[in-house]
């Protein structure tokens, strides 16, 4: 199994590959995909996500966007994407913050 995943920013492309599996928050709640998933389109949360590659997988922080998916592809859109093992604790903490404030948790 494998998706063609695609992480656009106003930067460029954050990443390009193929993917096993794509975790993800919209405002709906958390959404796993794998391939052969239903065609969607969804916003996207501030929160964590994380997808996995061949061999690792990776986790990341995303300041909201758009998903669209089909049965192979899936693009997310986001203003910012880091990967969370390049944050801080004090950064990582203050995006915790920002996300209770954000949900209303």
């Amino acid at each position: 199994m494998a998706l063609n995943f695609k992480i656009i920013t106003p930067n460029g492309i954050f990443f390009s590959g193929i993917v096993e599996w794509i975790n993800v928050k919209t405002t709906e709640g958390y959404i796993g995909i794998l391939e052969w998933h239903v065609p969607l389109i969804a916003n996207i949360q501030i929160s964590k996500m994380s997808f996995k590659t061949k061999d690792k997988v990776r986790n990341l922080t995303i300041s909201g966007g758009l998903l669209v998916s089909d049965l192979h592809d899936v693009r997310i859109i986001s203003d910012k994407v880091e990967y969370t093992s390049v944050l801080k604790n004090q950064e990582e903490k203050a995006l915790d913050n920002r996300i209770k404030r954000v949900s209303g948790a």
